[in-house]
């Protein structure tokens, strides 16, 4: 891409400035300017005008002095422009007409479709599979067409859009990407909401389609066109993370060494780069650590350059021939053992193990090899149930007839693979379990599940479901705001077990961020090493290559935070992820068996305790520019004990701060007895009614666009009546404060 003009290059439109130099006038840009690579596809296409066609006329008017007709004549025409510039074949073609572009100069498709992201391309293809009726009812479908056709005149009503879920999201998603009128304001995060809800109801809307073509091929609801086997992909993969370019062939972010599958021997990634051609590779993730054989024993295995340590789960001996059966695509494969130099103290090994991220994001595919499981029959039975409860629920009058499939689906043996729950406690397949892969199925989301025969989990034959969509249509399903409402207790047992394997994998939600890998990293089994294998997926590898630089291994584990991880590592993490480290919170923080309990102010606990942290913010707050945090949160400090002693603070309440009137806040905060309640009330009132004996505080965290965020301290009180600190019970927001205000000195040690 070292050729496309610098408006396609990543971070052209951040150092735009407010005049608009590079491009078109602010009040255009409010969008694009957030983060260019977020911005909607109509403003895709009025950078592809300015850039491609600066002299075309009509160009694209003020967001602000745009009327709703003009935004829909607008969308419209940079819709069917769209699907010219992108070239795929239609089932309902554009009409060039009413189309921006009447002719298409060479390379202009190639150098559009390289400049959009993951997040962009992804709702273009949905989009697409919308438009056309890839996996929808076909009247459904006709009315979407016409009503972008000819809105504002129609009426929303002959969209149908109340009758199926799918319609409903996916139309919200074309209103988002392509009818600026509708845009209120200068942020993607409403945008990245409609992008994820259109993503996930997307993906389990072509799964059930699927299945039901499997179960009912006469049905008369399918198109003409059969929709294709594969599931949309996963985007929005470690979005903090930056990634290459370069097609494969630059060996900074390839691996040291690859598998050959065709001469079963380890090569250097070096001399394969020889042939100037990309290289194409497979992440194979798996665990055996907990089955090295007593006392260690290493072998030659043929074709390794290094000896392996022997385990009990299979011979290591065998392993050309077990990788050649994988059945992987590419010719290349990256497998720890036979790729990662097994001795810990080399230079080689201690470089790439701060590069699994690199390793693993540019891999062409990544399967996770769970070598204990037999097959998926349940965890199969129990994803088809969910598929056909989407469909069921999701659309009324039970258009697609599945109610009996449904209940048949409801005949499943229980437990799925991957986990076996008993009287609460759960006893999971232990690739779920491992530290070191939950850095592997961050990074690569849409990893395969594969048994010991190396069979993927399908939802029909021929169609594999990858992890990140297994839990999204879990996700969809669970949350989902159907007509049709069955309680969750009501489902088929092993389909209310993946609740434990999304607790496991990503928390309370399938959207992935840092602080949750560093939660779910402290409830993994993992022998040393822990922030090692998370470091990489979070983007936080300084402290680890400056230490390995200066004194030619790695930094040692001291200095744990509540056992868990190096506070060298803890500080970097701090640092990078800002406020967003602060805003979380144990619900059960205030109840009467805690004694000392320390960490309230930190997102993870001690290894081992799987801490469910309550919070006023969404994830990944950093990864947008209009969050500002309050400077003050420069002067805390972590401590060992997982306390941390804030030296200054904006604090609202104790006589440091008052507002003329009451502060109305939106708080969420933790119970007596655990749990949260989420409520409106005035801010200092709630302060001022604290328990007798009991002080309370608001400390200011950041300001997004016109809401101040905080959290709420209470201090926490001996038997003795002396106060021994604070304790972080719970977050607020408000409009009501409209400035950042100073700081003060406080000096105070936060449990």
């Amino acid at each position: 891409m070292s050729d496309l003009p610098g408006p396609w290059q990543p971070g052209y439109w951040e150092t735009a400035g407010e005049t608009g130099e590079h491009g078109p006038p602010p009040a255009q840009l409010e969008h694009a300017r957030v983060i260019p690579s977020r911005c909607s596809l109509w403003m895709k296409l009025v950078i592809y005008k300015q850039v491609m066609r600066p002299r075309v006329n009509n160009v694209t008017p003020y967001f602000r002095s745009m009327s709703v007709e003009d935004g829909w004549a607008y969308g419209r025409d940079a819709w069917l422009s769209m699907m010219q510039l992108m070239a795929e074949t239609f089932a309902h073609p554009p009409n060039a007409e009413t189309s921006w572009i009447s002719d298409i100069l060479p390379n202009e498709r190639l150098r559009f479709r390289q400049s959009l992201s993951d997040c962009q391309l992804r709702a273009w293809e949905i989009l697409r599979d919308w438009w056309d009726g890839s996996y929808q009812d076909a009247d459904l479908a006709s009315r979407a067409r016409a009503f972008i056709l000819t809105a504002p005149v129609a009426d929303i009503d002959s969209l149908r859009h109340k009758e199926s879920l799918y319609q409903q999201m996916l139309f919200a998603l074309w209103d988002a990407e392509f009818n600026p009128s509708a845009w209120s304001t200068g942020t993607s995060r409403g945008l990245d909401s409609n992008r994820r809800l259109g993503y996930e109801h997307a993906l389990a809307q072509k799964a059930g389609f699927l299945l039901l073509q499997e179960l009912r091929p006469s049905s008369n609801c399918f198109g003409q066109d059969p929709c294709g086997m594969e599931l949309p992909s996963s985007y929005d993969i470690c979005p903090w993370l930056s990634k290459g370019h370069d097609d494969n062939k630059n060996p900074e972010q390839l691996p040291l060494y690859l598998w050959d599958t065709a001469e079963d021997r380890t090569r250097s990634v070096a001399e394969l780069l020889d042939n100037e051609a990309p290289i194409d590779y497979t992440c194979i993730s798996h665990t055996w650590g907990r089955w090295k054989k007593k006392p260690e024993s290493r072998v030659e295995v043929q074709g390794v350059k290094w000896k392996i340590p022997e385990n009990t789960l299979f011979e290591v001996t065998n392993l050309p021939t077990i990788l050649r059966q994988s059945g992987c695509k590419t010719r290349f494969i990256w497998f720890d053992l036979v790729c990662l130099p097994q001795d810990i103290s080399s230079p080689e090994y201690q470089s790439e193990v701060a590069r699994q991220a690199t390793i693993f994001h540019h891999a062409s595919s990544c399967v996770a090899w769970i070598n204990k499981v037999a097959s998926w029959k349940n965890l199969r039975a129990s994803l088809r149930w969910l598929c056909l409860y989407f469909l069921y629920a999701g659309t009324s009058s039970d258009l697609y007839d599945v109610r009996t499939l449904l209940q048949e689906a409801e005949a499943i043996e229980s437990p799925i693979e991957l986990v076996n729950v008993v009287d609460g406690e759960g006893a999971f397949e232990a690739w779920i379990t491992s530290t070191w892969t939950l850095q592997e199925s961050c990074l690569c989301p849409d990893i395969l599940l594969c048994n010991k025969d190396w069979e993927p989990l399908e939802i029909v034959d021929g169609s594999p479901v990858s992890l990140h969509q297994l839990l999204t249509i879990w996700s969809v399903c669970r949350e989902g705001n159907f007509d049709i409402q069955m309680d969750i207790s009501e489902w088929p047992m092993p389909v209310q077990q993946l609740a434990h394997i999304q607790s496991m994998v990503s928390g309370l939600e399938v959207q992935i961020s840092r602080l949750v890998i560093l939660s779910l990293g402290a409830t993994r089994e993992c022998a040393m090493r822990r922030a090692d294998a998370v470091m990489s997926a979070m983007g936080v590898t300084d402290w680890y290559e400056t230490y390995l630089n200066e004194h030619q291994r790695p930094p040692p584990d001291e200095d744990m935070v509540l056992g868990a991880y190096p506070l060298r590592f803890i500080k970097e993490v701090a640092s990078k992820i800002g406020s967003e480290f602060f805003s979380n919170f144990n619900p059960g923080v205030l109840a009467p068996e805690e004694e000392d309990p320390r960490g309230t102010l930190l997102p993870f606990g001690r290894p081992g305790t799987h801490l469910i942290s309550g919070s006023g913010l969404g994830v990944n707050q950093s990864l947008y520019d209009d969050t500002f945090d309050h400077p003050s949160l420069q002067t805390w400090t972590i401590n060992t004990d997982g306390s941390v002693h804030i030296r200054e603070a904006c604090v609202l309440g104790l006589g440091h701060l008052t507002t003329e009137g009451p502060v109305n806040a939106l708080l969420n905060v933790a119970r007596i007895r655990g749990g949260i309640d989420l409520f409106h009330c005035d801010l200092q009132e709630f302060l001022q009614k604290a328990p007798e004996n009991v002080e309370r505080i608001a400390l200011v965290l950041n300001r997004i666009r016109d809401t101040t965020n905080g959290m709420l301290l209470q201090s926490k009180v001996a038997r003795d009546g002396a106060v021994v600190g604070w304790i972080n019970i719970g977050t607020w927001d408000t409009r009501d404060v409209a400035d950042f205000p100073l700081s003060v000195d406080l000096d105070i040690i936060v449990l």
